[in-house]
């Protein structure tokens, strides 16, 4: 039996979670700020389907997490899709099974909503990751581009400058592993349940 167990994660595991980020390699070391975590967890849960995911043990210390969006469709009659975001596991913790378990959790909650497909996107460099990804069922799935939209992204002709800090407040280290964090990343993806027409993407 696992000396962990999943949740959603409560006010309480903030702290446990901004470590769990900055000693995964999300966040830089030290740039948490309680009072920012706090209003932006605020803001997160007041959308309807996103949850925040938690492995944690008894005397509740947070080994790993996860953030789960289930996101509503025009496209393919209204069928929802959904989308993983900040996975991270203590490096201490990794090789336990944490990281299967959240995933698969994320799974079973997606195809409880209908979703058709489970997405999420990771480094270009982390080969590891994507062999992780692969044995849970994942495959990959074209390509995911990011453009900055910080005050460091030069704006459009007209445009109006961002009031949001640019990522040169928030620097992120080479070697990580979710979405959006380097210039082309390898997106993946599981459907949760077989398509109908055939056009899915």
């Amino acid at each position: 039996m696992p000396d962990w167990t999943l949740r959603d994660a409560r006010p309480d595991d903030l702290g446990g979670i901004a470590t769990l980020y900055e000693t995964s390699g999300l966040d830089a070391p030290g740039s948490s700020e309680p009072e920012i975590l706090r209003t932006n967890y605020a803001r997160l849960m007041a959308l309807p389907g996103a949850r925040v995911l938690v492995a944690c043990t008894a005397d509740g210390t947070v080994l790993g997490t996860l953030t789960l969006f289930v996101l509503p469709l025009l496209a393919h009659r209204g069928t929802p899709a959904a989308l993983v975001e900040d996975v991270a596991v203590h490096p201490a913790a990794q090789g336990r099974g944490l990281g299967r378990a959240l995933v698969a959790h994320a799974l079973r909650i997606a195809a409880e909503a209908g979703c058709y497909k489970l997405a999420l996107s990771s480094n270009a460099s982390r080969t590891q990751a994507h062999a992780f990804y692969e044995r849970l069922g994942f495959k990959r799935h074209g390509l995911s581009f990011v453009a900055e939209v910080g005050r460091a992204a030069e704006p459009a002709p007209g445009a109006r400058a961002s009031r949001y800090p640019g990522p040169e407040s928030h620097p992120q280290p080479p070697d990580v592993q979710q979405a959006a964090l380097g210039p082309f990343n390898t997106g993946l993806e599981q459907r949760t349940h077989r398509a109908t027409d055939g056009s899915r993407k």
